[in-house]
């Protein structure tokens, strides 16, 4: 390889996507010797350079930096092409907000939704936060939908397909019964079937279950894309967690949640009871609601404080099968 190594460094896998591909705990029969990624490693003996670079053995997950003069082992990563994002962007603009997008704004939203990607996270994740955007714009709500325009353009959006009528009549029931259109949203946008929709365009992703965890805050408590350095340090804060023990791990979950809903970016959303709970469910349980439970739910902040109802939430057994999932996943190296 020597000779091609810069050229690995420019165009190769870097050292979160070699590190997703690990089962830590168990060796991989497959893989041996140390595989190159493209995130540098800082030398400052005399001074500091990048002339060295991270390695990963696929084997056992040992990770060493080596002069970029070295040899070691490529193993090509596919990335996912920007054409088919902007074309499922372009379609939620015709969907949802029944128009083109305007200049550079297909472009503008890929490259949200490719920074996510880059975090370690599902595509998917991306584009339930695109629709949910979408359809609490002005510009929606000015279309001013009833329940069955409303119910069809999520059935356009999340499942491509028209609505079946036996289902429409039932999401549309379920709004009558008092389940808002944003916990609507949340029911389709985590839906088996919107979720082989996009796995038939990105193929099946796999992300570290305390990533999921982490985004799922962003969008649930603050209804936006996570920025890199909170979402790395949140995650960062739950991998040590993670090599401490289950409680830990437990009990930073709640810890975050809390400080979430305590964040005065949460208080500037100036959330009624109503759109709290709707947070709840899309953050801590991620899944939609029945109308019975939701409204259940509502009525119960009549007698407690937000925080007594967020913690019922995260001590739910529900929430805690997350929890053990993270639990899991084990004890990560640092990025």
């Amino acid at each position: 390889m020597t000779g091609l190594i810069y050229d690995t460094f420019a165009r190769g896998s870097n050292v979160n996507e070699l590190r997703s591909l690990l089962d830590y705990g168990n060796p991989s029969p497959i893989f041996y010797g140390n595989f190159w990624t493209s995130t540098s490693a800082f030398s400052c003996f005399f001074e500091c350079t990048a002339s060295y670079a991270w390695t990963i053995s696929l084997y056992d997950g040992r990770e060493t930096h080596l002069a970029k003069t070295s040899s070691a082992y490529v193993l090509p990563v596919w990335k996912l092409p920007s054409e088919s994002i902007i074309s499922l962007v372009t379609k939620y603009y015709n969907n949802v907000l029944d128009r083109d997008p305007e200049p550079g704004g297909a472009e503008w939203w890929s490259a949200e939704i490719e920074s996510l990607i880059l975090l370690g996270i599902d595509p998917r994740e991306g584009f339930q936060a695109l629709a949910k955007l979408f359809f609490n714009s002005e510009e929606y709500g000015l279309q001013n939908k009833d329940d069955v325009q409303f119910v069809t353009d999520l059935y356009q959006t999340f499942l491509n397909r028209a609505p079946d009528a036996p289902g429409l009549a039932f999401w549309v029931d379920y709004l009558a019964q008092g389940l808002t259109r944003n916990m609507l949203i949340t029911q389709f946008a985590n839906s088996e079937e919107f979720k082989l929709y996009l796995e038939g365009i990105f193929g099946i992703v796999t992300t570290r279950p305390e990533k999921n965890l982490v985004n799922d805050l962003y969008r649930g408590f603050l209804g936006r894309f996570p920025d890199d350095a909170g979402f790395n340090g949140w995650v960062g804060q739950m991998k040590t967690a993670q090599c401490q023990g289950a409680q830990q791990v437990r009990d930073l979950s709640y810890q975050i949640a809390r400080g979430f809903l305590q964040s005065a970016e949460y208080g500037l959303r100036n959330r009624s009871n109503s759109g709290f709970i709707e947070d709840l469910y899309n953050a801590i349980l991620r899944r939609g609601a029945d109308p019975a439970g939701y409204v259940a739910w509502v009525n119960a902040l009549s007698a407690s404080t937000r925080q007594q109802v967020l913690r019922s939430f995260t001590d739910s057994p529900e929430f805690q099968l997350r929890v053990n999932e993270v639990i899991a996943a084990g004890c990560a190296p640092q990025a």
